[in-house]
């Protein structure tokens, strides 16, 4: 999981972030909660899908309901298939199209 010279690590695998003085490789995600990569154990710089780093803390914070993939609290890029994305939000298919279970629009309806 990590590359050594010698006796210490200095980088490590995808997923993994330096810790115990720079000789021990960990997962980032035993640290952050939902993290997917790190570079140190304190600050995530990919989350999970579903979730976004928080800036100010650089931990991961949940999307908005119905939102996939996010940039931040506010704005969705990808919502679940049961949502239409509008302007970054996720909006319900079932509220714009009564009896529609899947959309890719406010006007299309995929399944009833």
């Amino acid at each position: 999981m990590c590359t050594t010279n010698g006796s210490a690590c200095f980088l490590c695998e995808y997923s993994y972030a330096l810790v115990s003085a720079n000789t021990v490789c960990d997962l980032c995600s035993d640290y952050l909660e939902n993290c997917v990569h790190c570079s140190v154990v304190t600050v995530c710089e990919v989350c999970a899908i579903g979730f976004f780093v928080e800036v100010s803390s650089g931990e991961c914070a949940l999307c908005m309901y119905g939102c996939y993939d996010c940039f931040d609290s506010s704005t969705c890029e990808m919502c679940l298939a049961t949502h239409a994305l509008v302007g970054g939000v996720c909006y319900l298919c079932e509220d714009a199209m009564t009896g529609c279970s899947l959309c890719t629009s406010l006007s299309i309806c995929t399944a009833c």
